[in-house]
């Protein structure tokens, strides 16, 4: 403990410089994140998964591990590779339930494309991705790809994708099914959470948050879809 606390000055450095990072694309927006290279897009989950295991090691550091062990074995722990193995676990164990979580979001979320419009303020070409040194590549209705340069002085517009039984689910009456469904199974797995004390405990909680945030997404976009409609139909 003493190695940690007397090098704790190079320890905050480089997580400041992570923590500049996120807030710097803290709010950005759907093209901002479109319009980012693939570094850019690299350096900013870098920057959230180090800090969420640091978050994660510092709370077992500084709460867990006093509370287990007593100052005379402390000592004796190699601390620093402990804690090194709790950040991988911690960051590795975030980054495969972000990529589970946006799995089963992107079931039931619609997604958009964005495109450079014509002088008439029509879709004209779509956006691909953003490369290095300022050269957004596209692509024309005749499937024609090309860089183009200075893509933040262009215009663009967001597009739905459209997809059909998306659009059937949220139009049918299934929809108020399954927003019963997930918000039910979120409570009686959260109530299970609260009432049992074994290793399933963590997974049941899982499940709880999962299930409310599919309800949110379904919820959001099932008026988001409503108004779609009404919009088309004028």
């Amino acid at each position: 403990m003493e190695f940690i606390e007397n090098n704790i000055i190079s320890y905050l450095v480089p997580i400041g410089a992570f923590i500049k990072v996120l807030v710097d694309n803290w709010n950005s927006t759907d093209l901002e994140r479109k319009l980012m290279s693939n570094f850019k897009k690299f350096q900013i989950g870098l920057a959230k998964y180090i800090l969420v295991g640091v978050s994660f090691v510092a709370y077992f550091y500084l709460i867990v591990l006093p509370l287990s062990l007593d100052s005379s074995k402390v000592a004796d722990v190699p601390l620093v590779r402990f804690l090194s193995m709790l950040f991988i676990i911690f960051a590795s164990l975030y980054f495969l339930l972000e990529k589970l979580f946006f799995f089963a979001i992107n079931i039931f979320k619609f997604k958009f494309d964005y495109y450079i419009v014509n002088e008439d303020n029509e879709p004209d070409l779509l956006v691909i991705k953003s490369s290095a040194k300022n050269l957004l590549l596209v692509k024309s209705k005749e499937n024609i790809e090309e860089f183009i340069d200075n893509p933040k002085s262009k215009r663009y517009k967001k597009v739905r994708r459209e997809k059909v039984w998306l659009s059937n689910f949220y139009q049918g009456r299934i929809v108020k099914v399954s927003l019963f469904l997930f918000f039910i199974l979120s409570v009686i797995s959260f109530i299970v959470f609260l009432n049992i004390h074994s290793s399933l405990q963590f997974i049941f909680y899982l499940f709880s948050v999962l299930f409310l945030v599919l309800f949110i997404v379904i919820l959001i976009d099932f008026k988001s879809e409503k108004k779609f409609q009404k919009e088309h139909q004028k």
